[in-house]
């Protein structure tokens, strides 16, 4: 399937369109994340970059799901995890990095990207395939309540 065909299917129109209670919701989320000691991410100024990711990370997970999926057994474990397990393990390491508290206080002041850990904890946690990869329950940390428009996979 190409970027054109899920885009003209609605699913990620209705992921980049969302509605304005997924905005919202979306300036909350990560409004409360600290960067480091007191300081908090700005929600509002990260809106449009954090929706850029969730809607990277569908089309991602879509890809996936449509291409080296298919052609894995799902039955077959890796270093112990299953392949929806490692495509998520894989957006993590790609945002590795070592960010002094000094440099973290004055991205999350005025940078328009949330800070790495929260560029991927910020969207796995509104994903419900990440909750189901790694059999997560309801309130725990790294599962959200579903908000529509936030990252919405139909």
């Amino acid at each position: 399937m190409t970027l054109r065909e899920i885009y003209e299917s609605g699913g990620l129109r209705k992921t980049l369109s969302g509605s304005r209670s997924g905005a919202n919701a979306s300036v909350d989320q990560y409004s409360s994340y600290v960067a480091v000691d007191d300081v908090k991410l700005n929600g509002e100024l990260t809106l449009p970059e954090n929706i850029a990711d969730g809607a990277g990370q569908r089309l991602a997970y879509v890809a996936f799901q449509n291409g080296a999926k298919s052609s894995l057994p799902t039955d077959r474990l890796t270093d112990g995890f299953t392949p929806e397990q490692r495509f998520f393990l894989s957006l993590a390491l790609r945002s590795c990095g070592n960010i002094t508290p000094e440099v973290l206080k004055m991205l999350a002041s005025g940078d328009a990207h949330s800070t790495l850990k929260h560029r991927v904890n910020g969207v796995v946690s509104n994903m419900p395939e990440f909750k189901q990869a790694f059999h997560c329950k309801a309130g725990q940390p790294m599962v959200r309540e579903r908000v529509p428009g936030l990252v919405d996979p139909s």
